[in-house]
């Protein structure tokens, strides 16, 4: 059985792998030369597609938890770098249903989230309580001097 973290569908709780392989940045932001930049291209490539399929085994469990996760990466800088010079490591991460966040773009994602669940449950309850409005033919439409709008 696989070890995994139950989130609640209701948002009252969050589930977070707090790791990220900052290290294979660090050493991709050190290296000098072309050939030791190339490598440490590929080590943080690397690194981050292990911690992506890390974190779609643990938290991504059908029937149990959420459909999707999100990846946290702690700064913008490494957020640029992922999607400026590595798109296929983020076109894996959307395939493993794995959205990747960065400090800027967390806040917006959860939001949307709600709001897609808030939307998602409105559209269930309204429509059972609120009368379908038609437009009526007797209303006529005029212009901002109130004269009618010729047809």
């Amino acid at each position: 059985r696989r070890r995994h973290t139950r989130c609640s569908r209701d948002w009252s709780s969050t589930c977070a792998l707090p790791i990220f392989p900052l290290e294979a940045y660090h050493l991709l932001r050190a290296a000098t030369d072309e050939a030791a930049r190339t490598q440490a291209a590929r080590a943080f490539a690397v690194a981050v597609r292990k911690h992506i399929q890390d974190i779609a085994a643990r938290y991504i469990v059908a029937g149990e938890t959420a459909e999707a996760a999100l990846m946290f990466l702690p700064s913008e800088a490494v957020y640029a770098e992922l999607h400026a010079n590595h798109p296929a490591v983020v076109a894996e991460s959307y395939q493993s249903r794995v959205f990747i966040v960065s400090p800027t773009t967390l806040w917006a994602t959860l939001m949307a989230a709600v709001l897609s669940l808030t939307m998602e449950g409105l559209q269930s309850y309204l429509p059972a309580r609120v009368p379908s409005i038609r437009p009526s033919s007797r209303v006529r439409c005029t212009n901002i001097a109130r004269e009618p709008i010729s047809r």
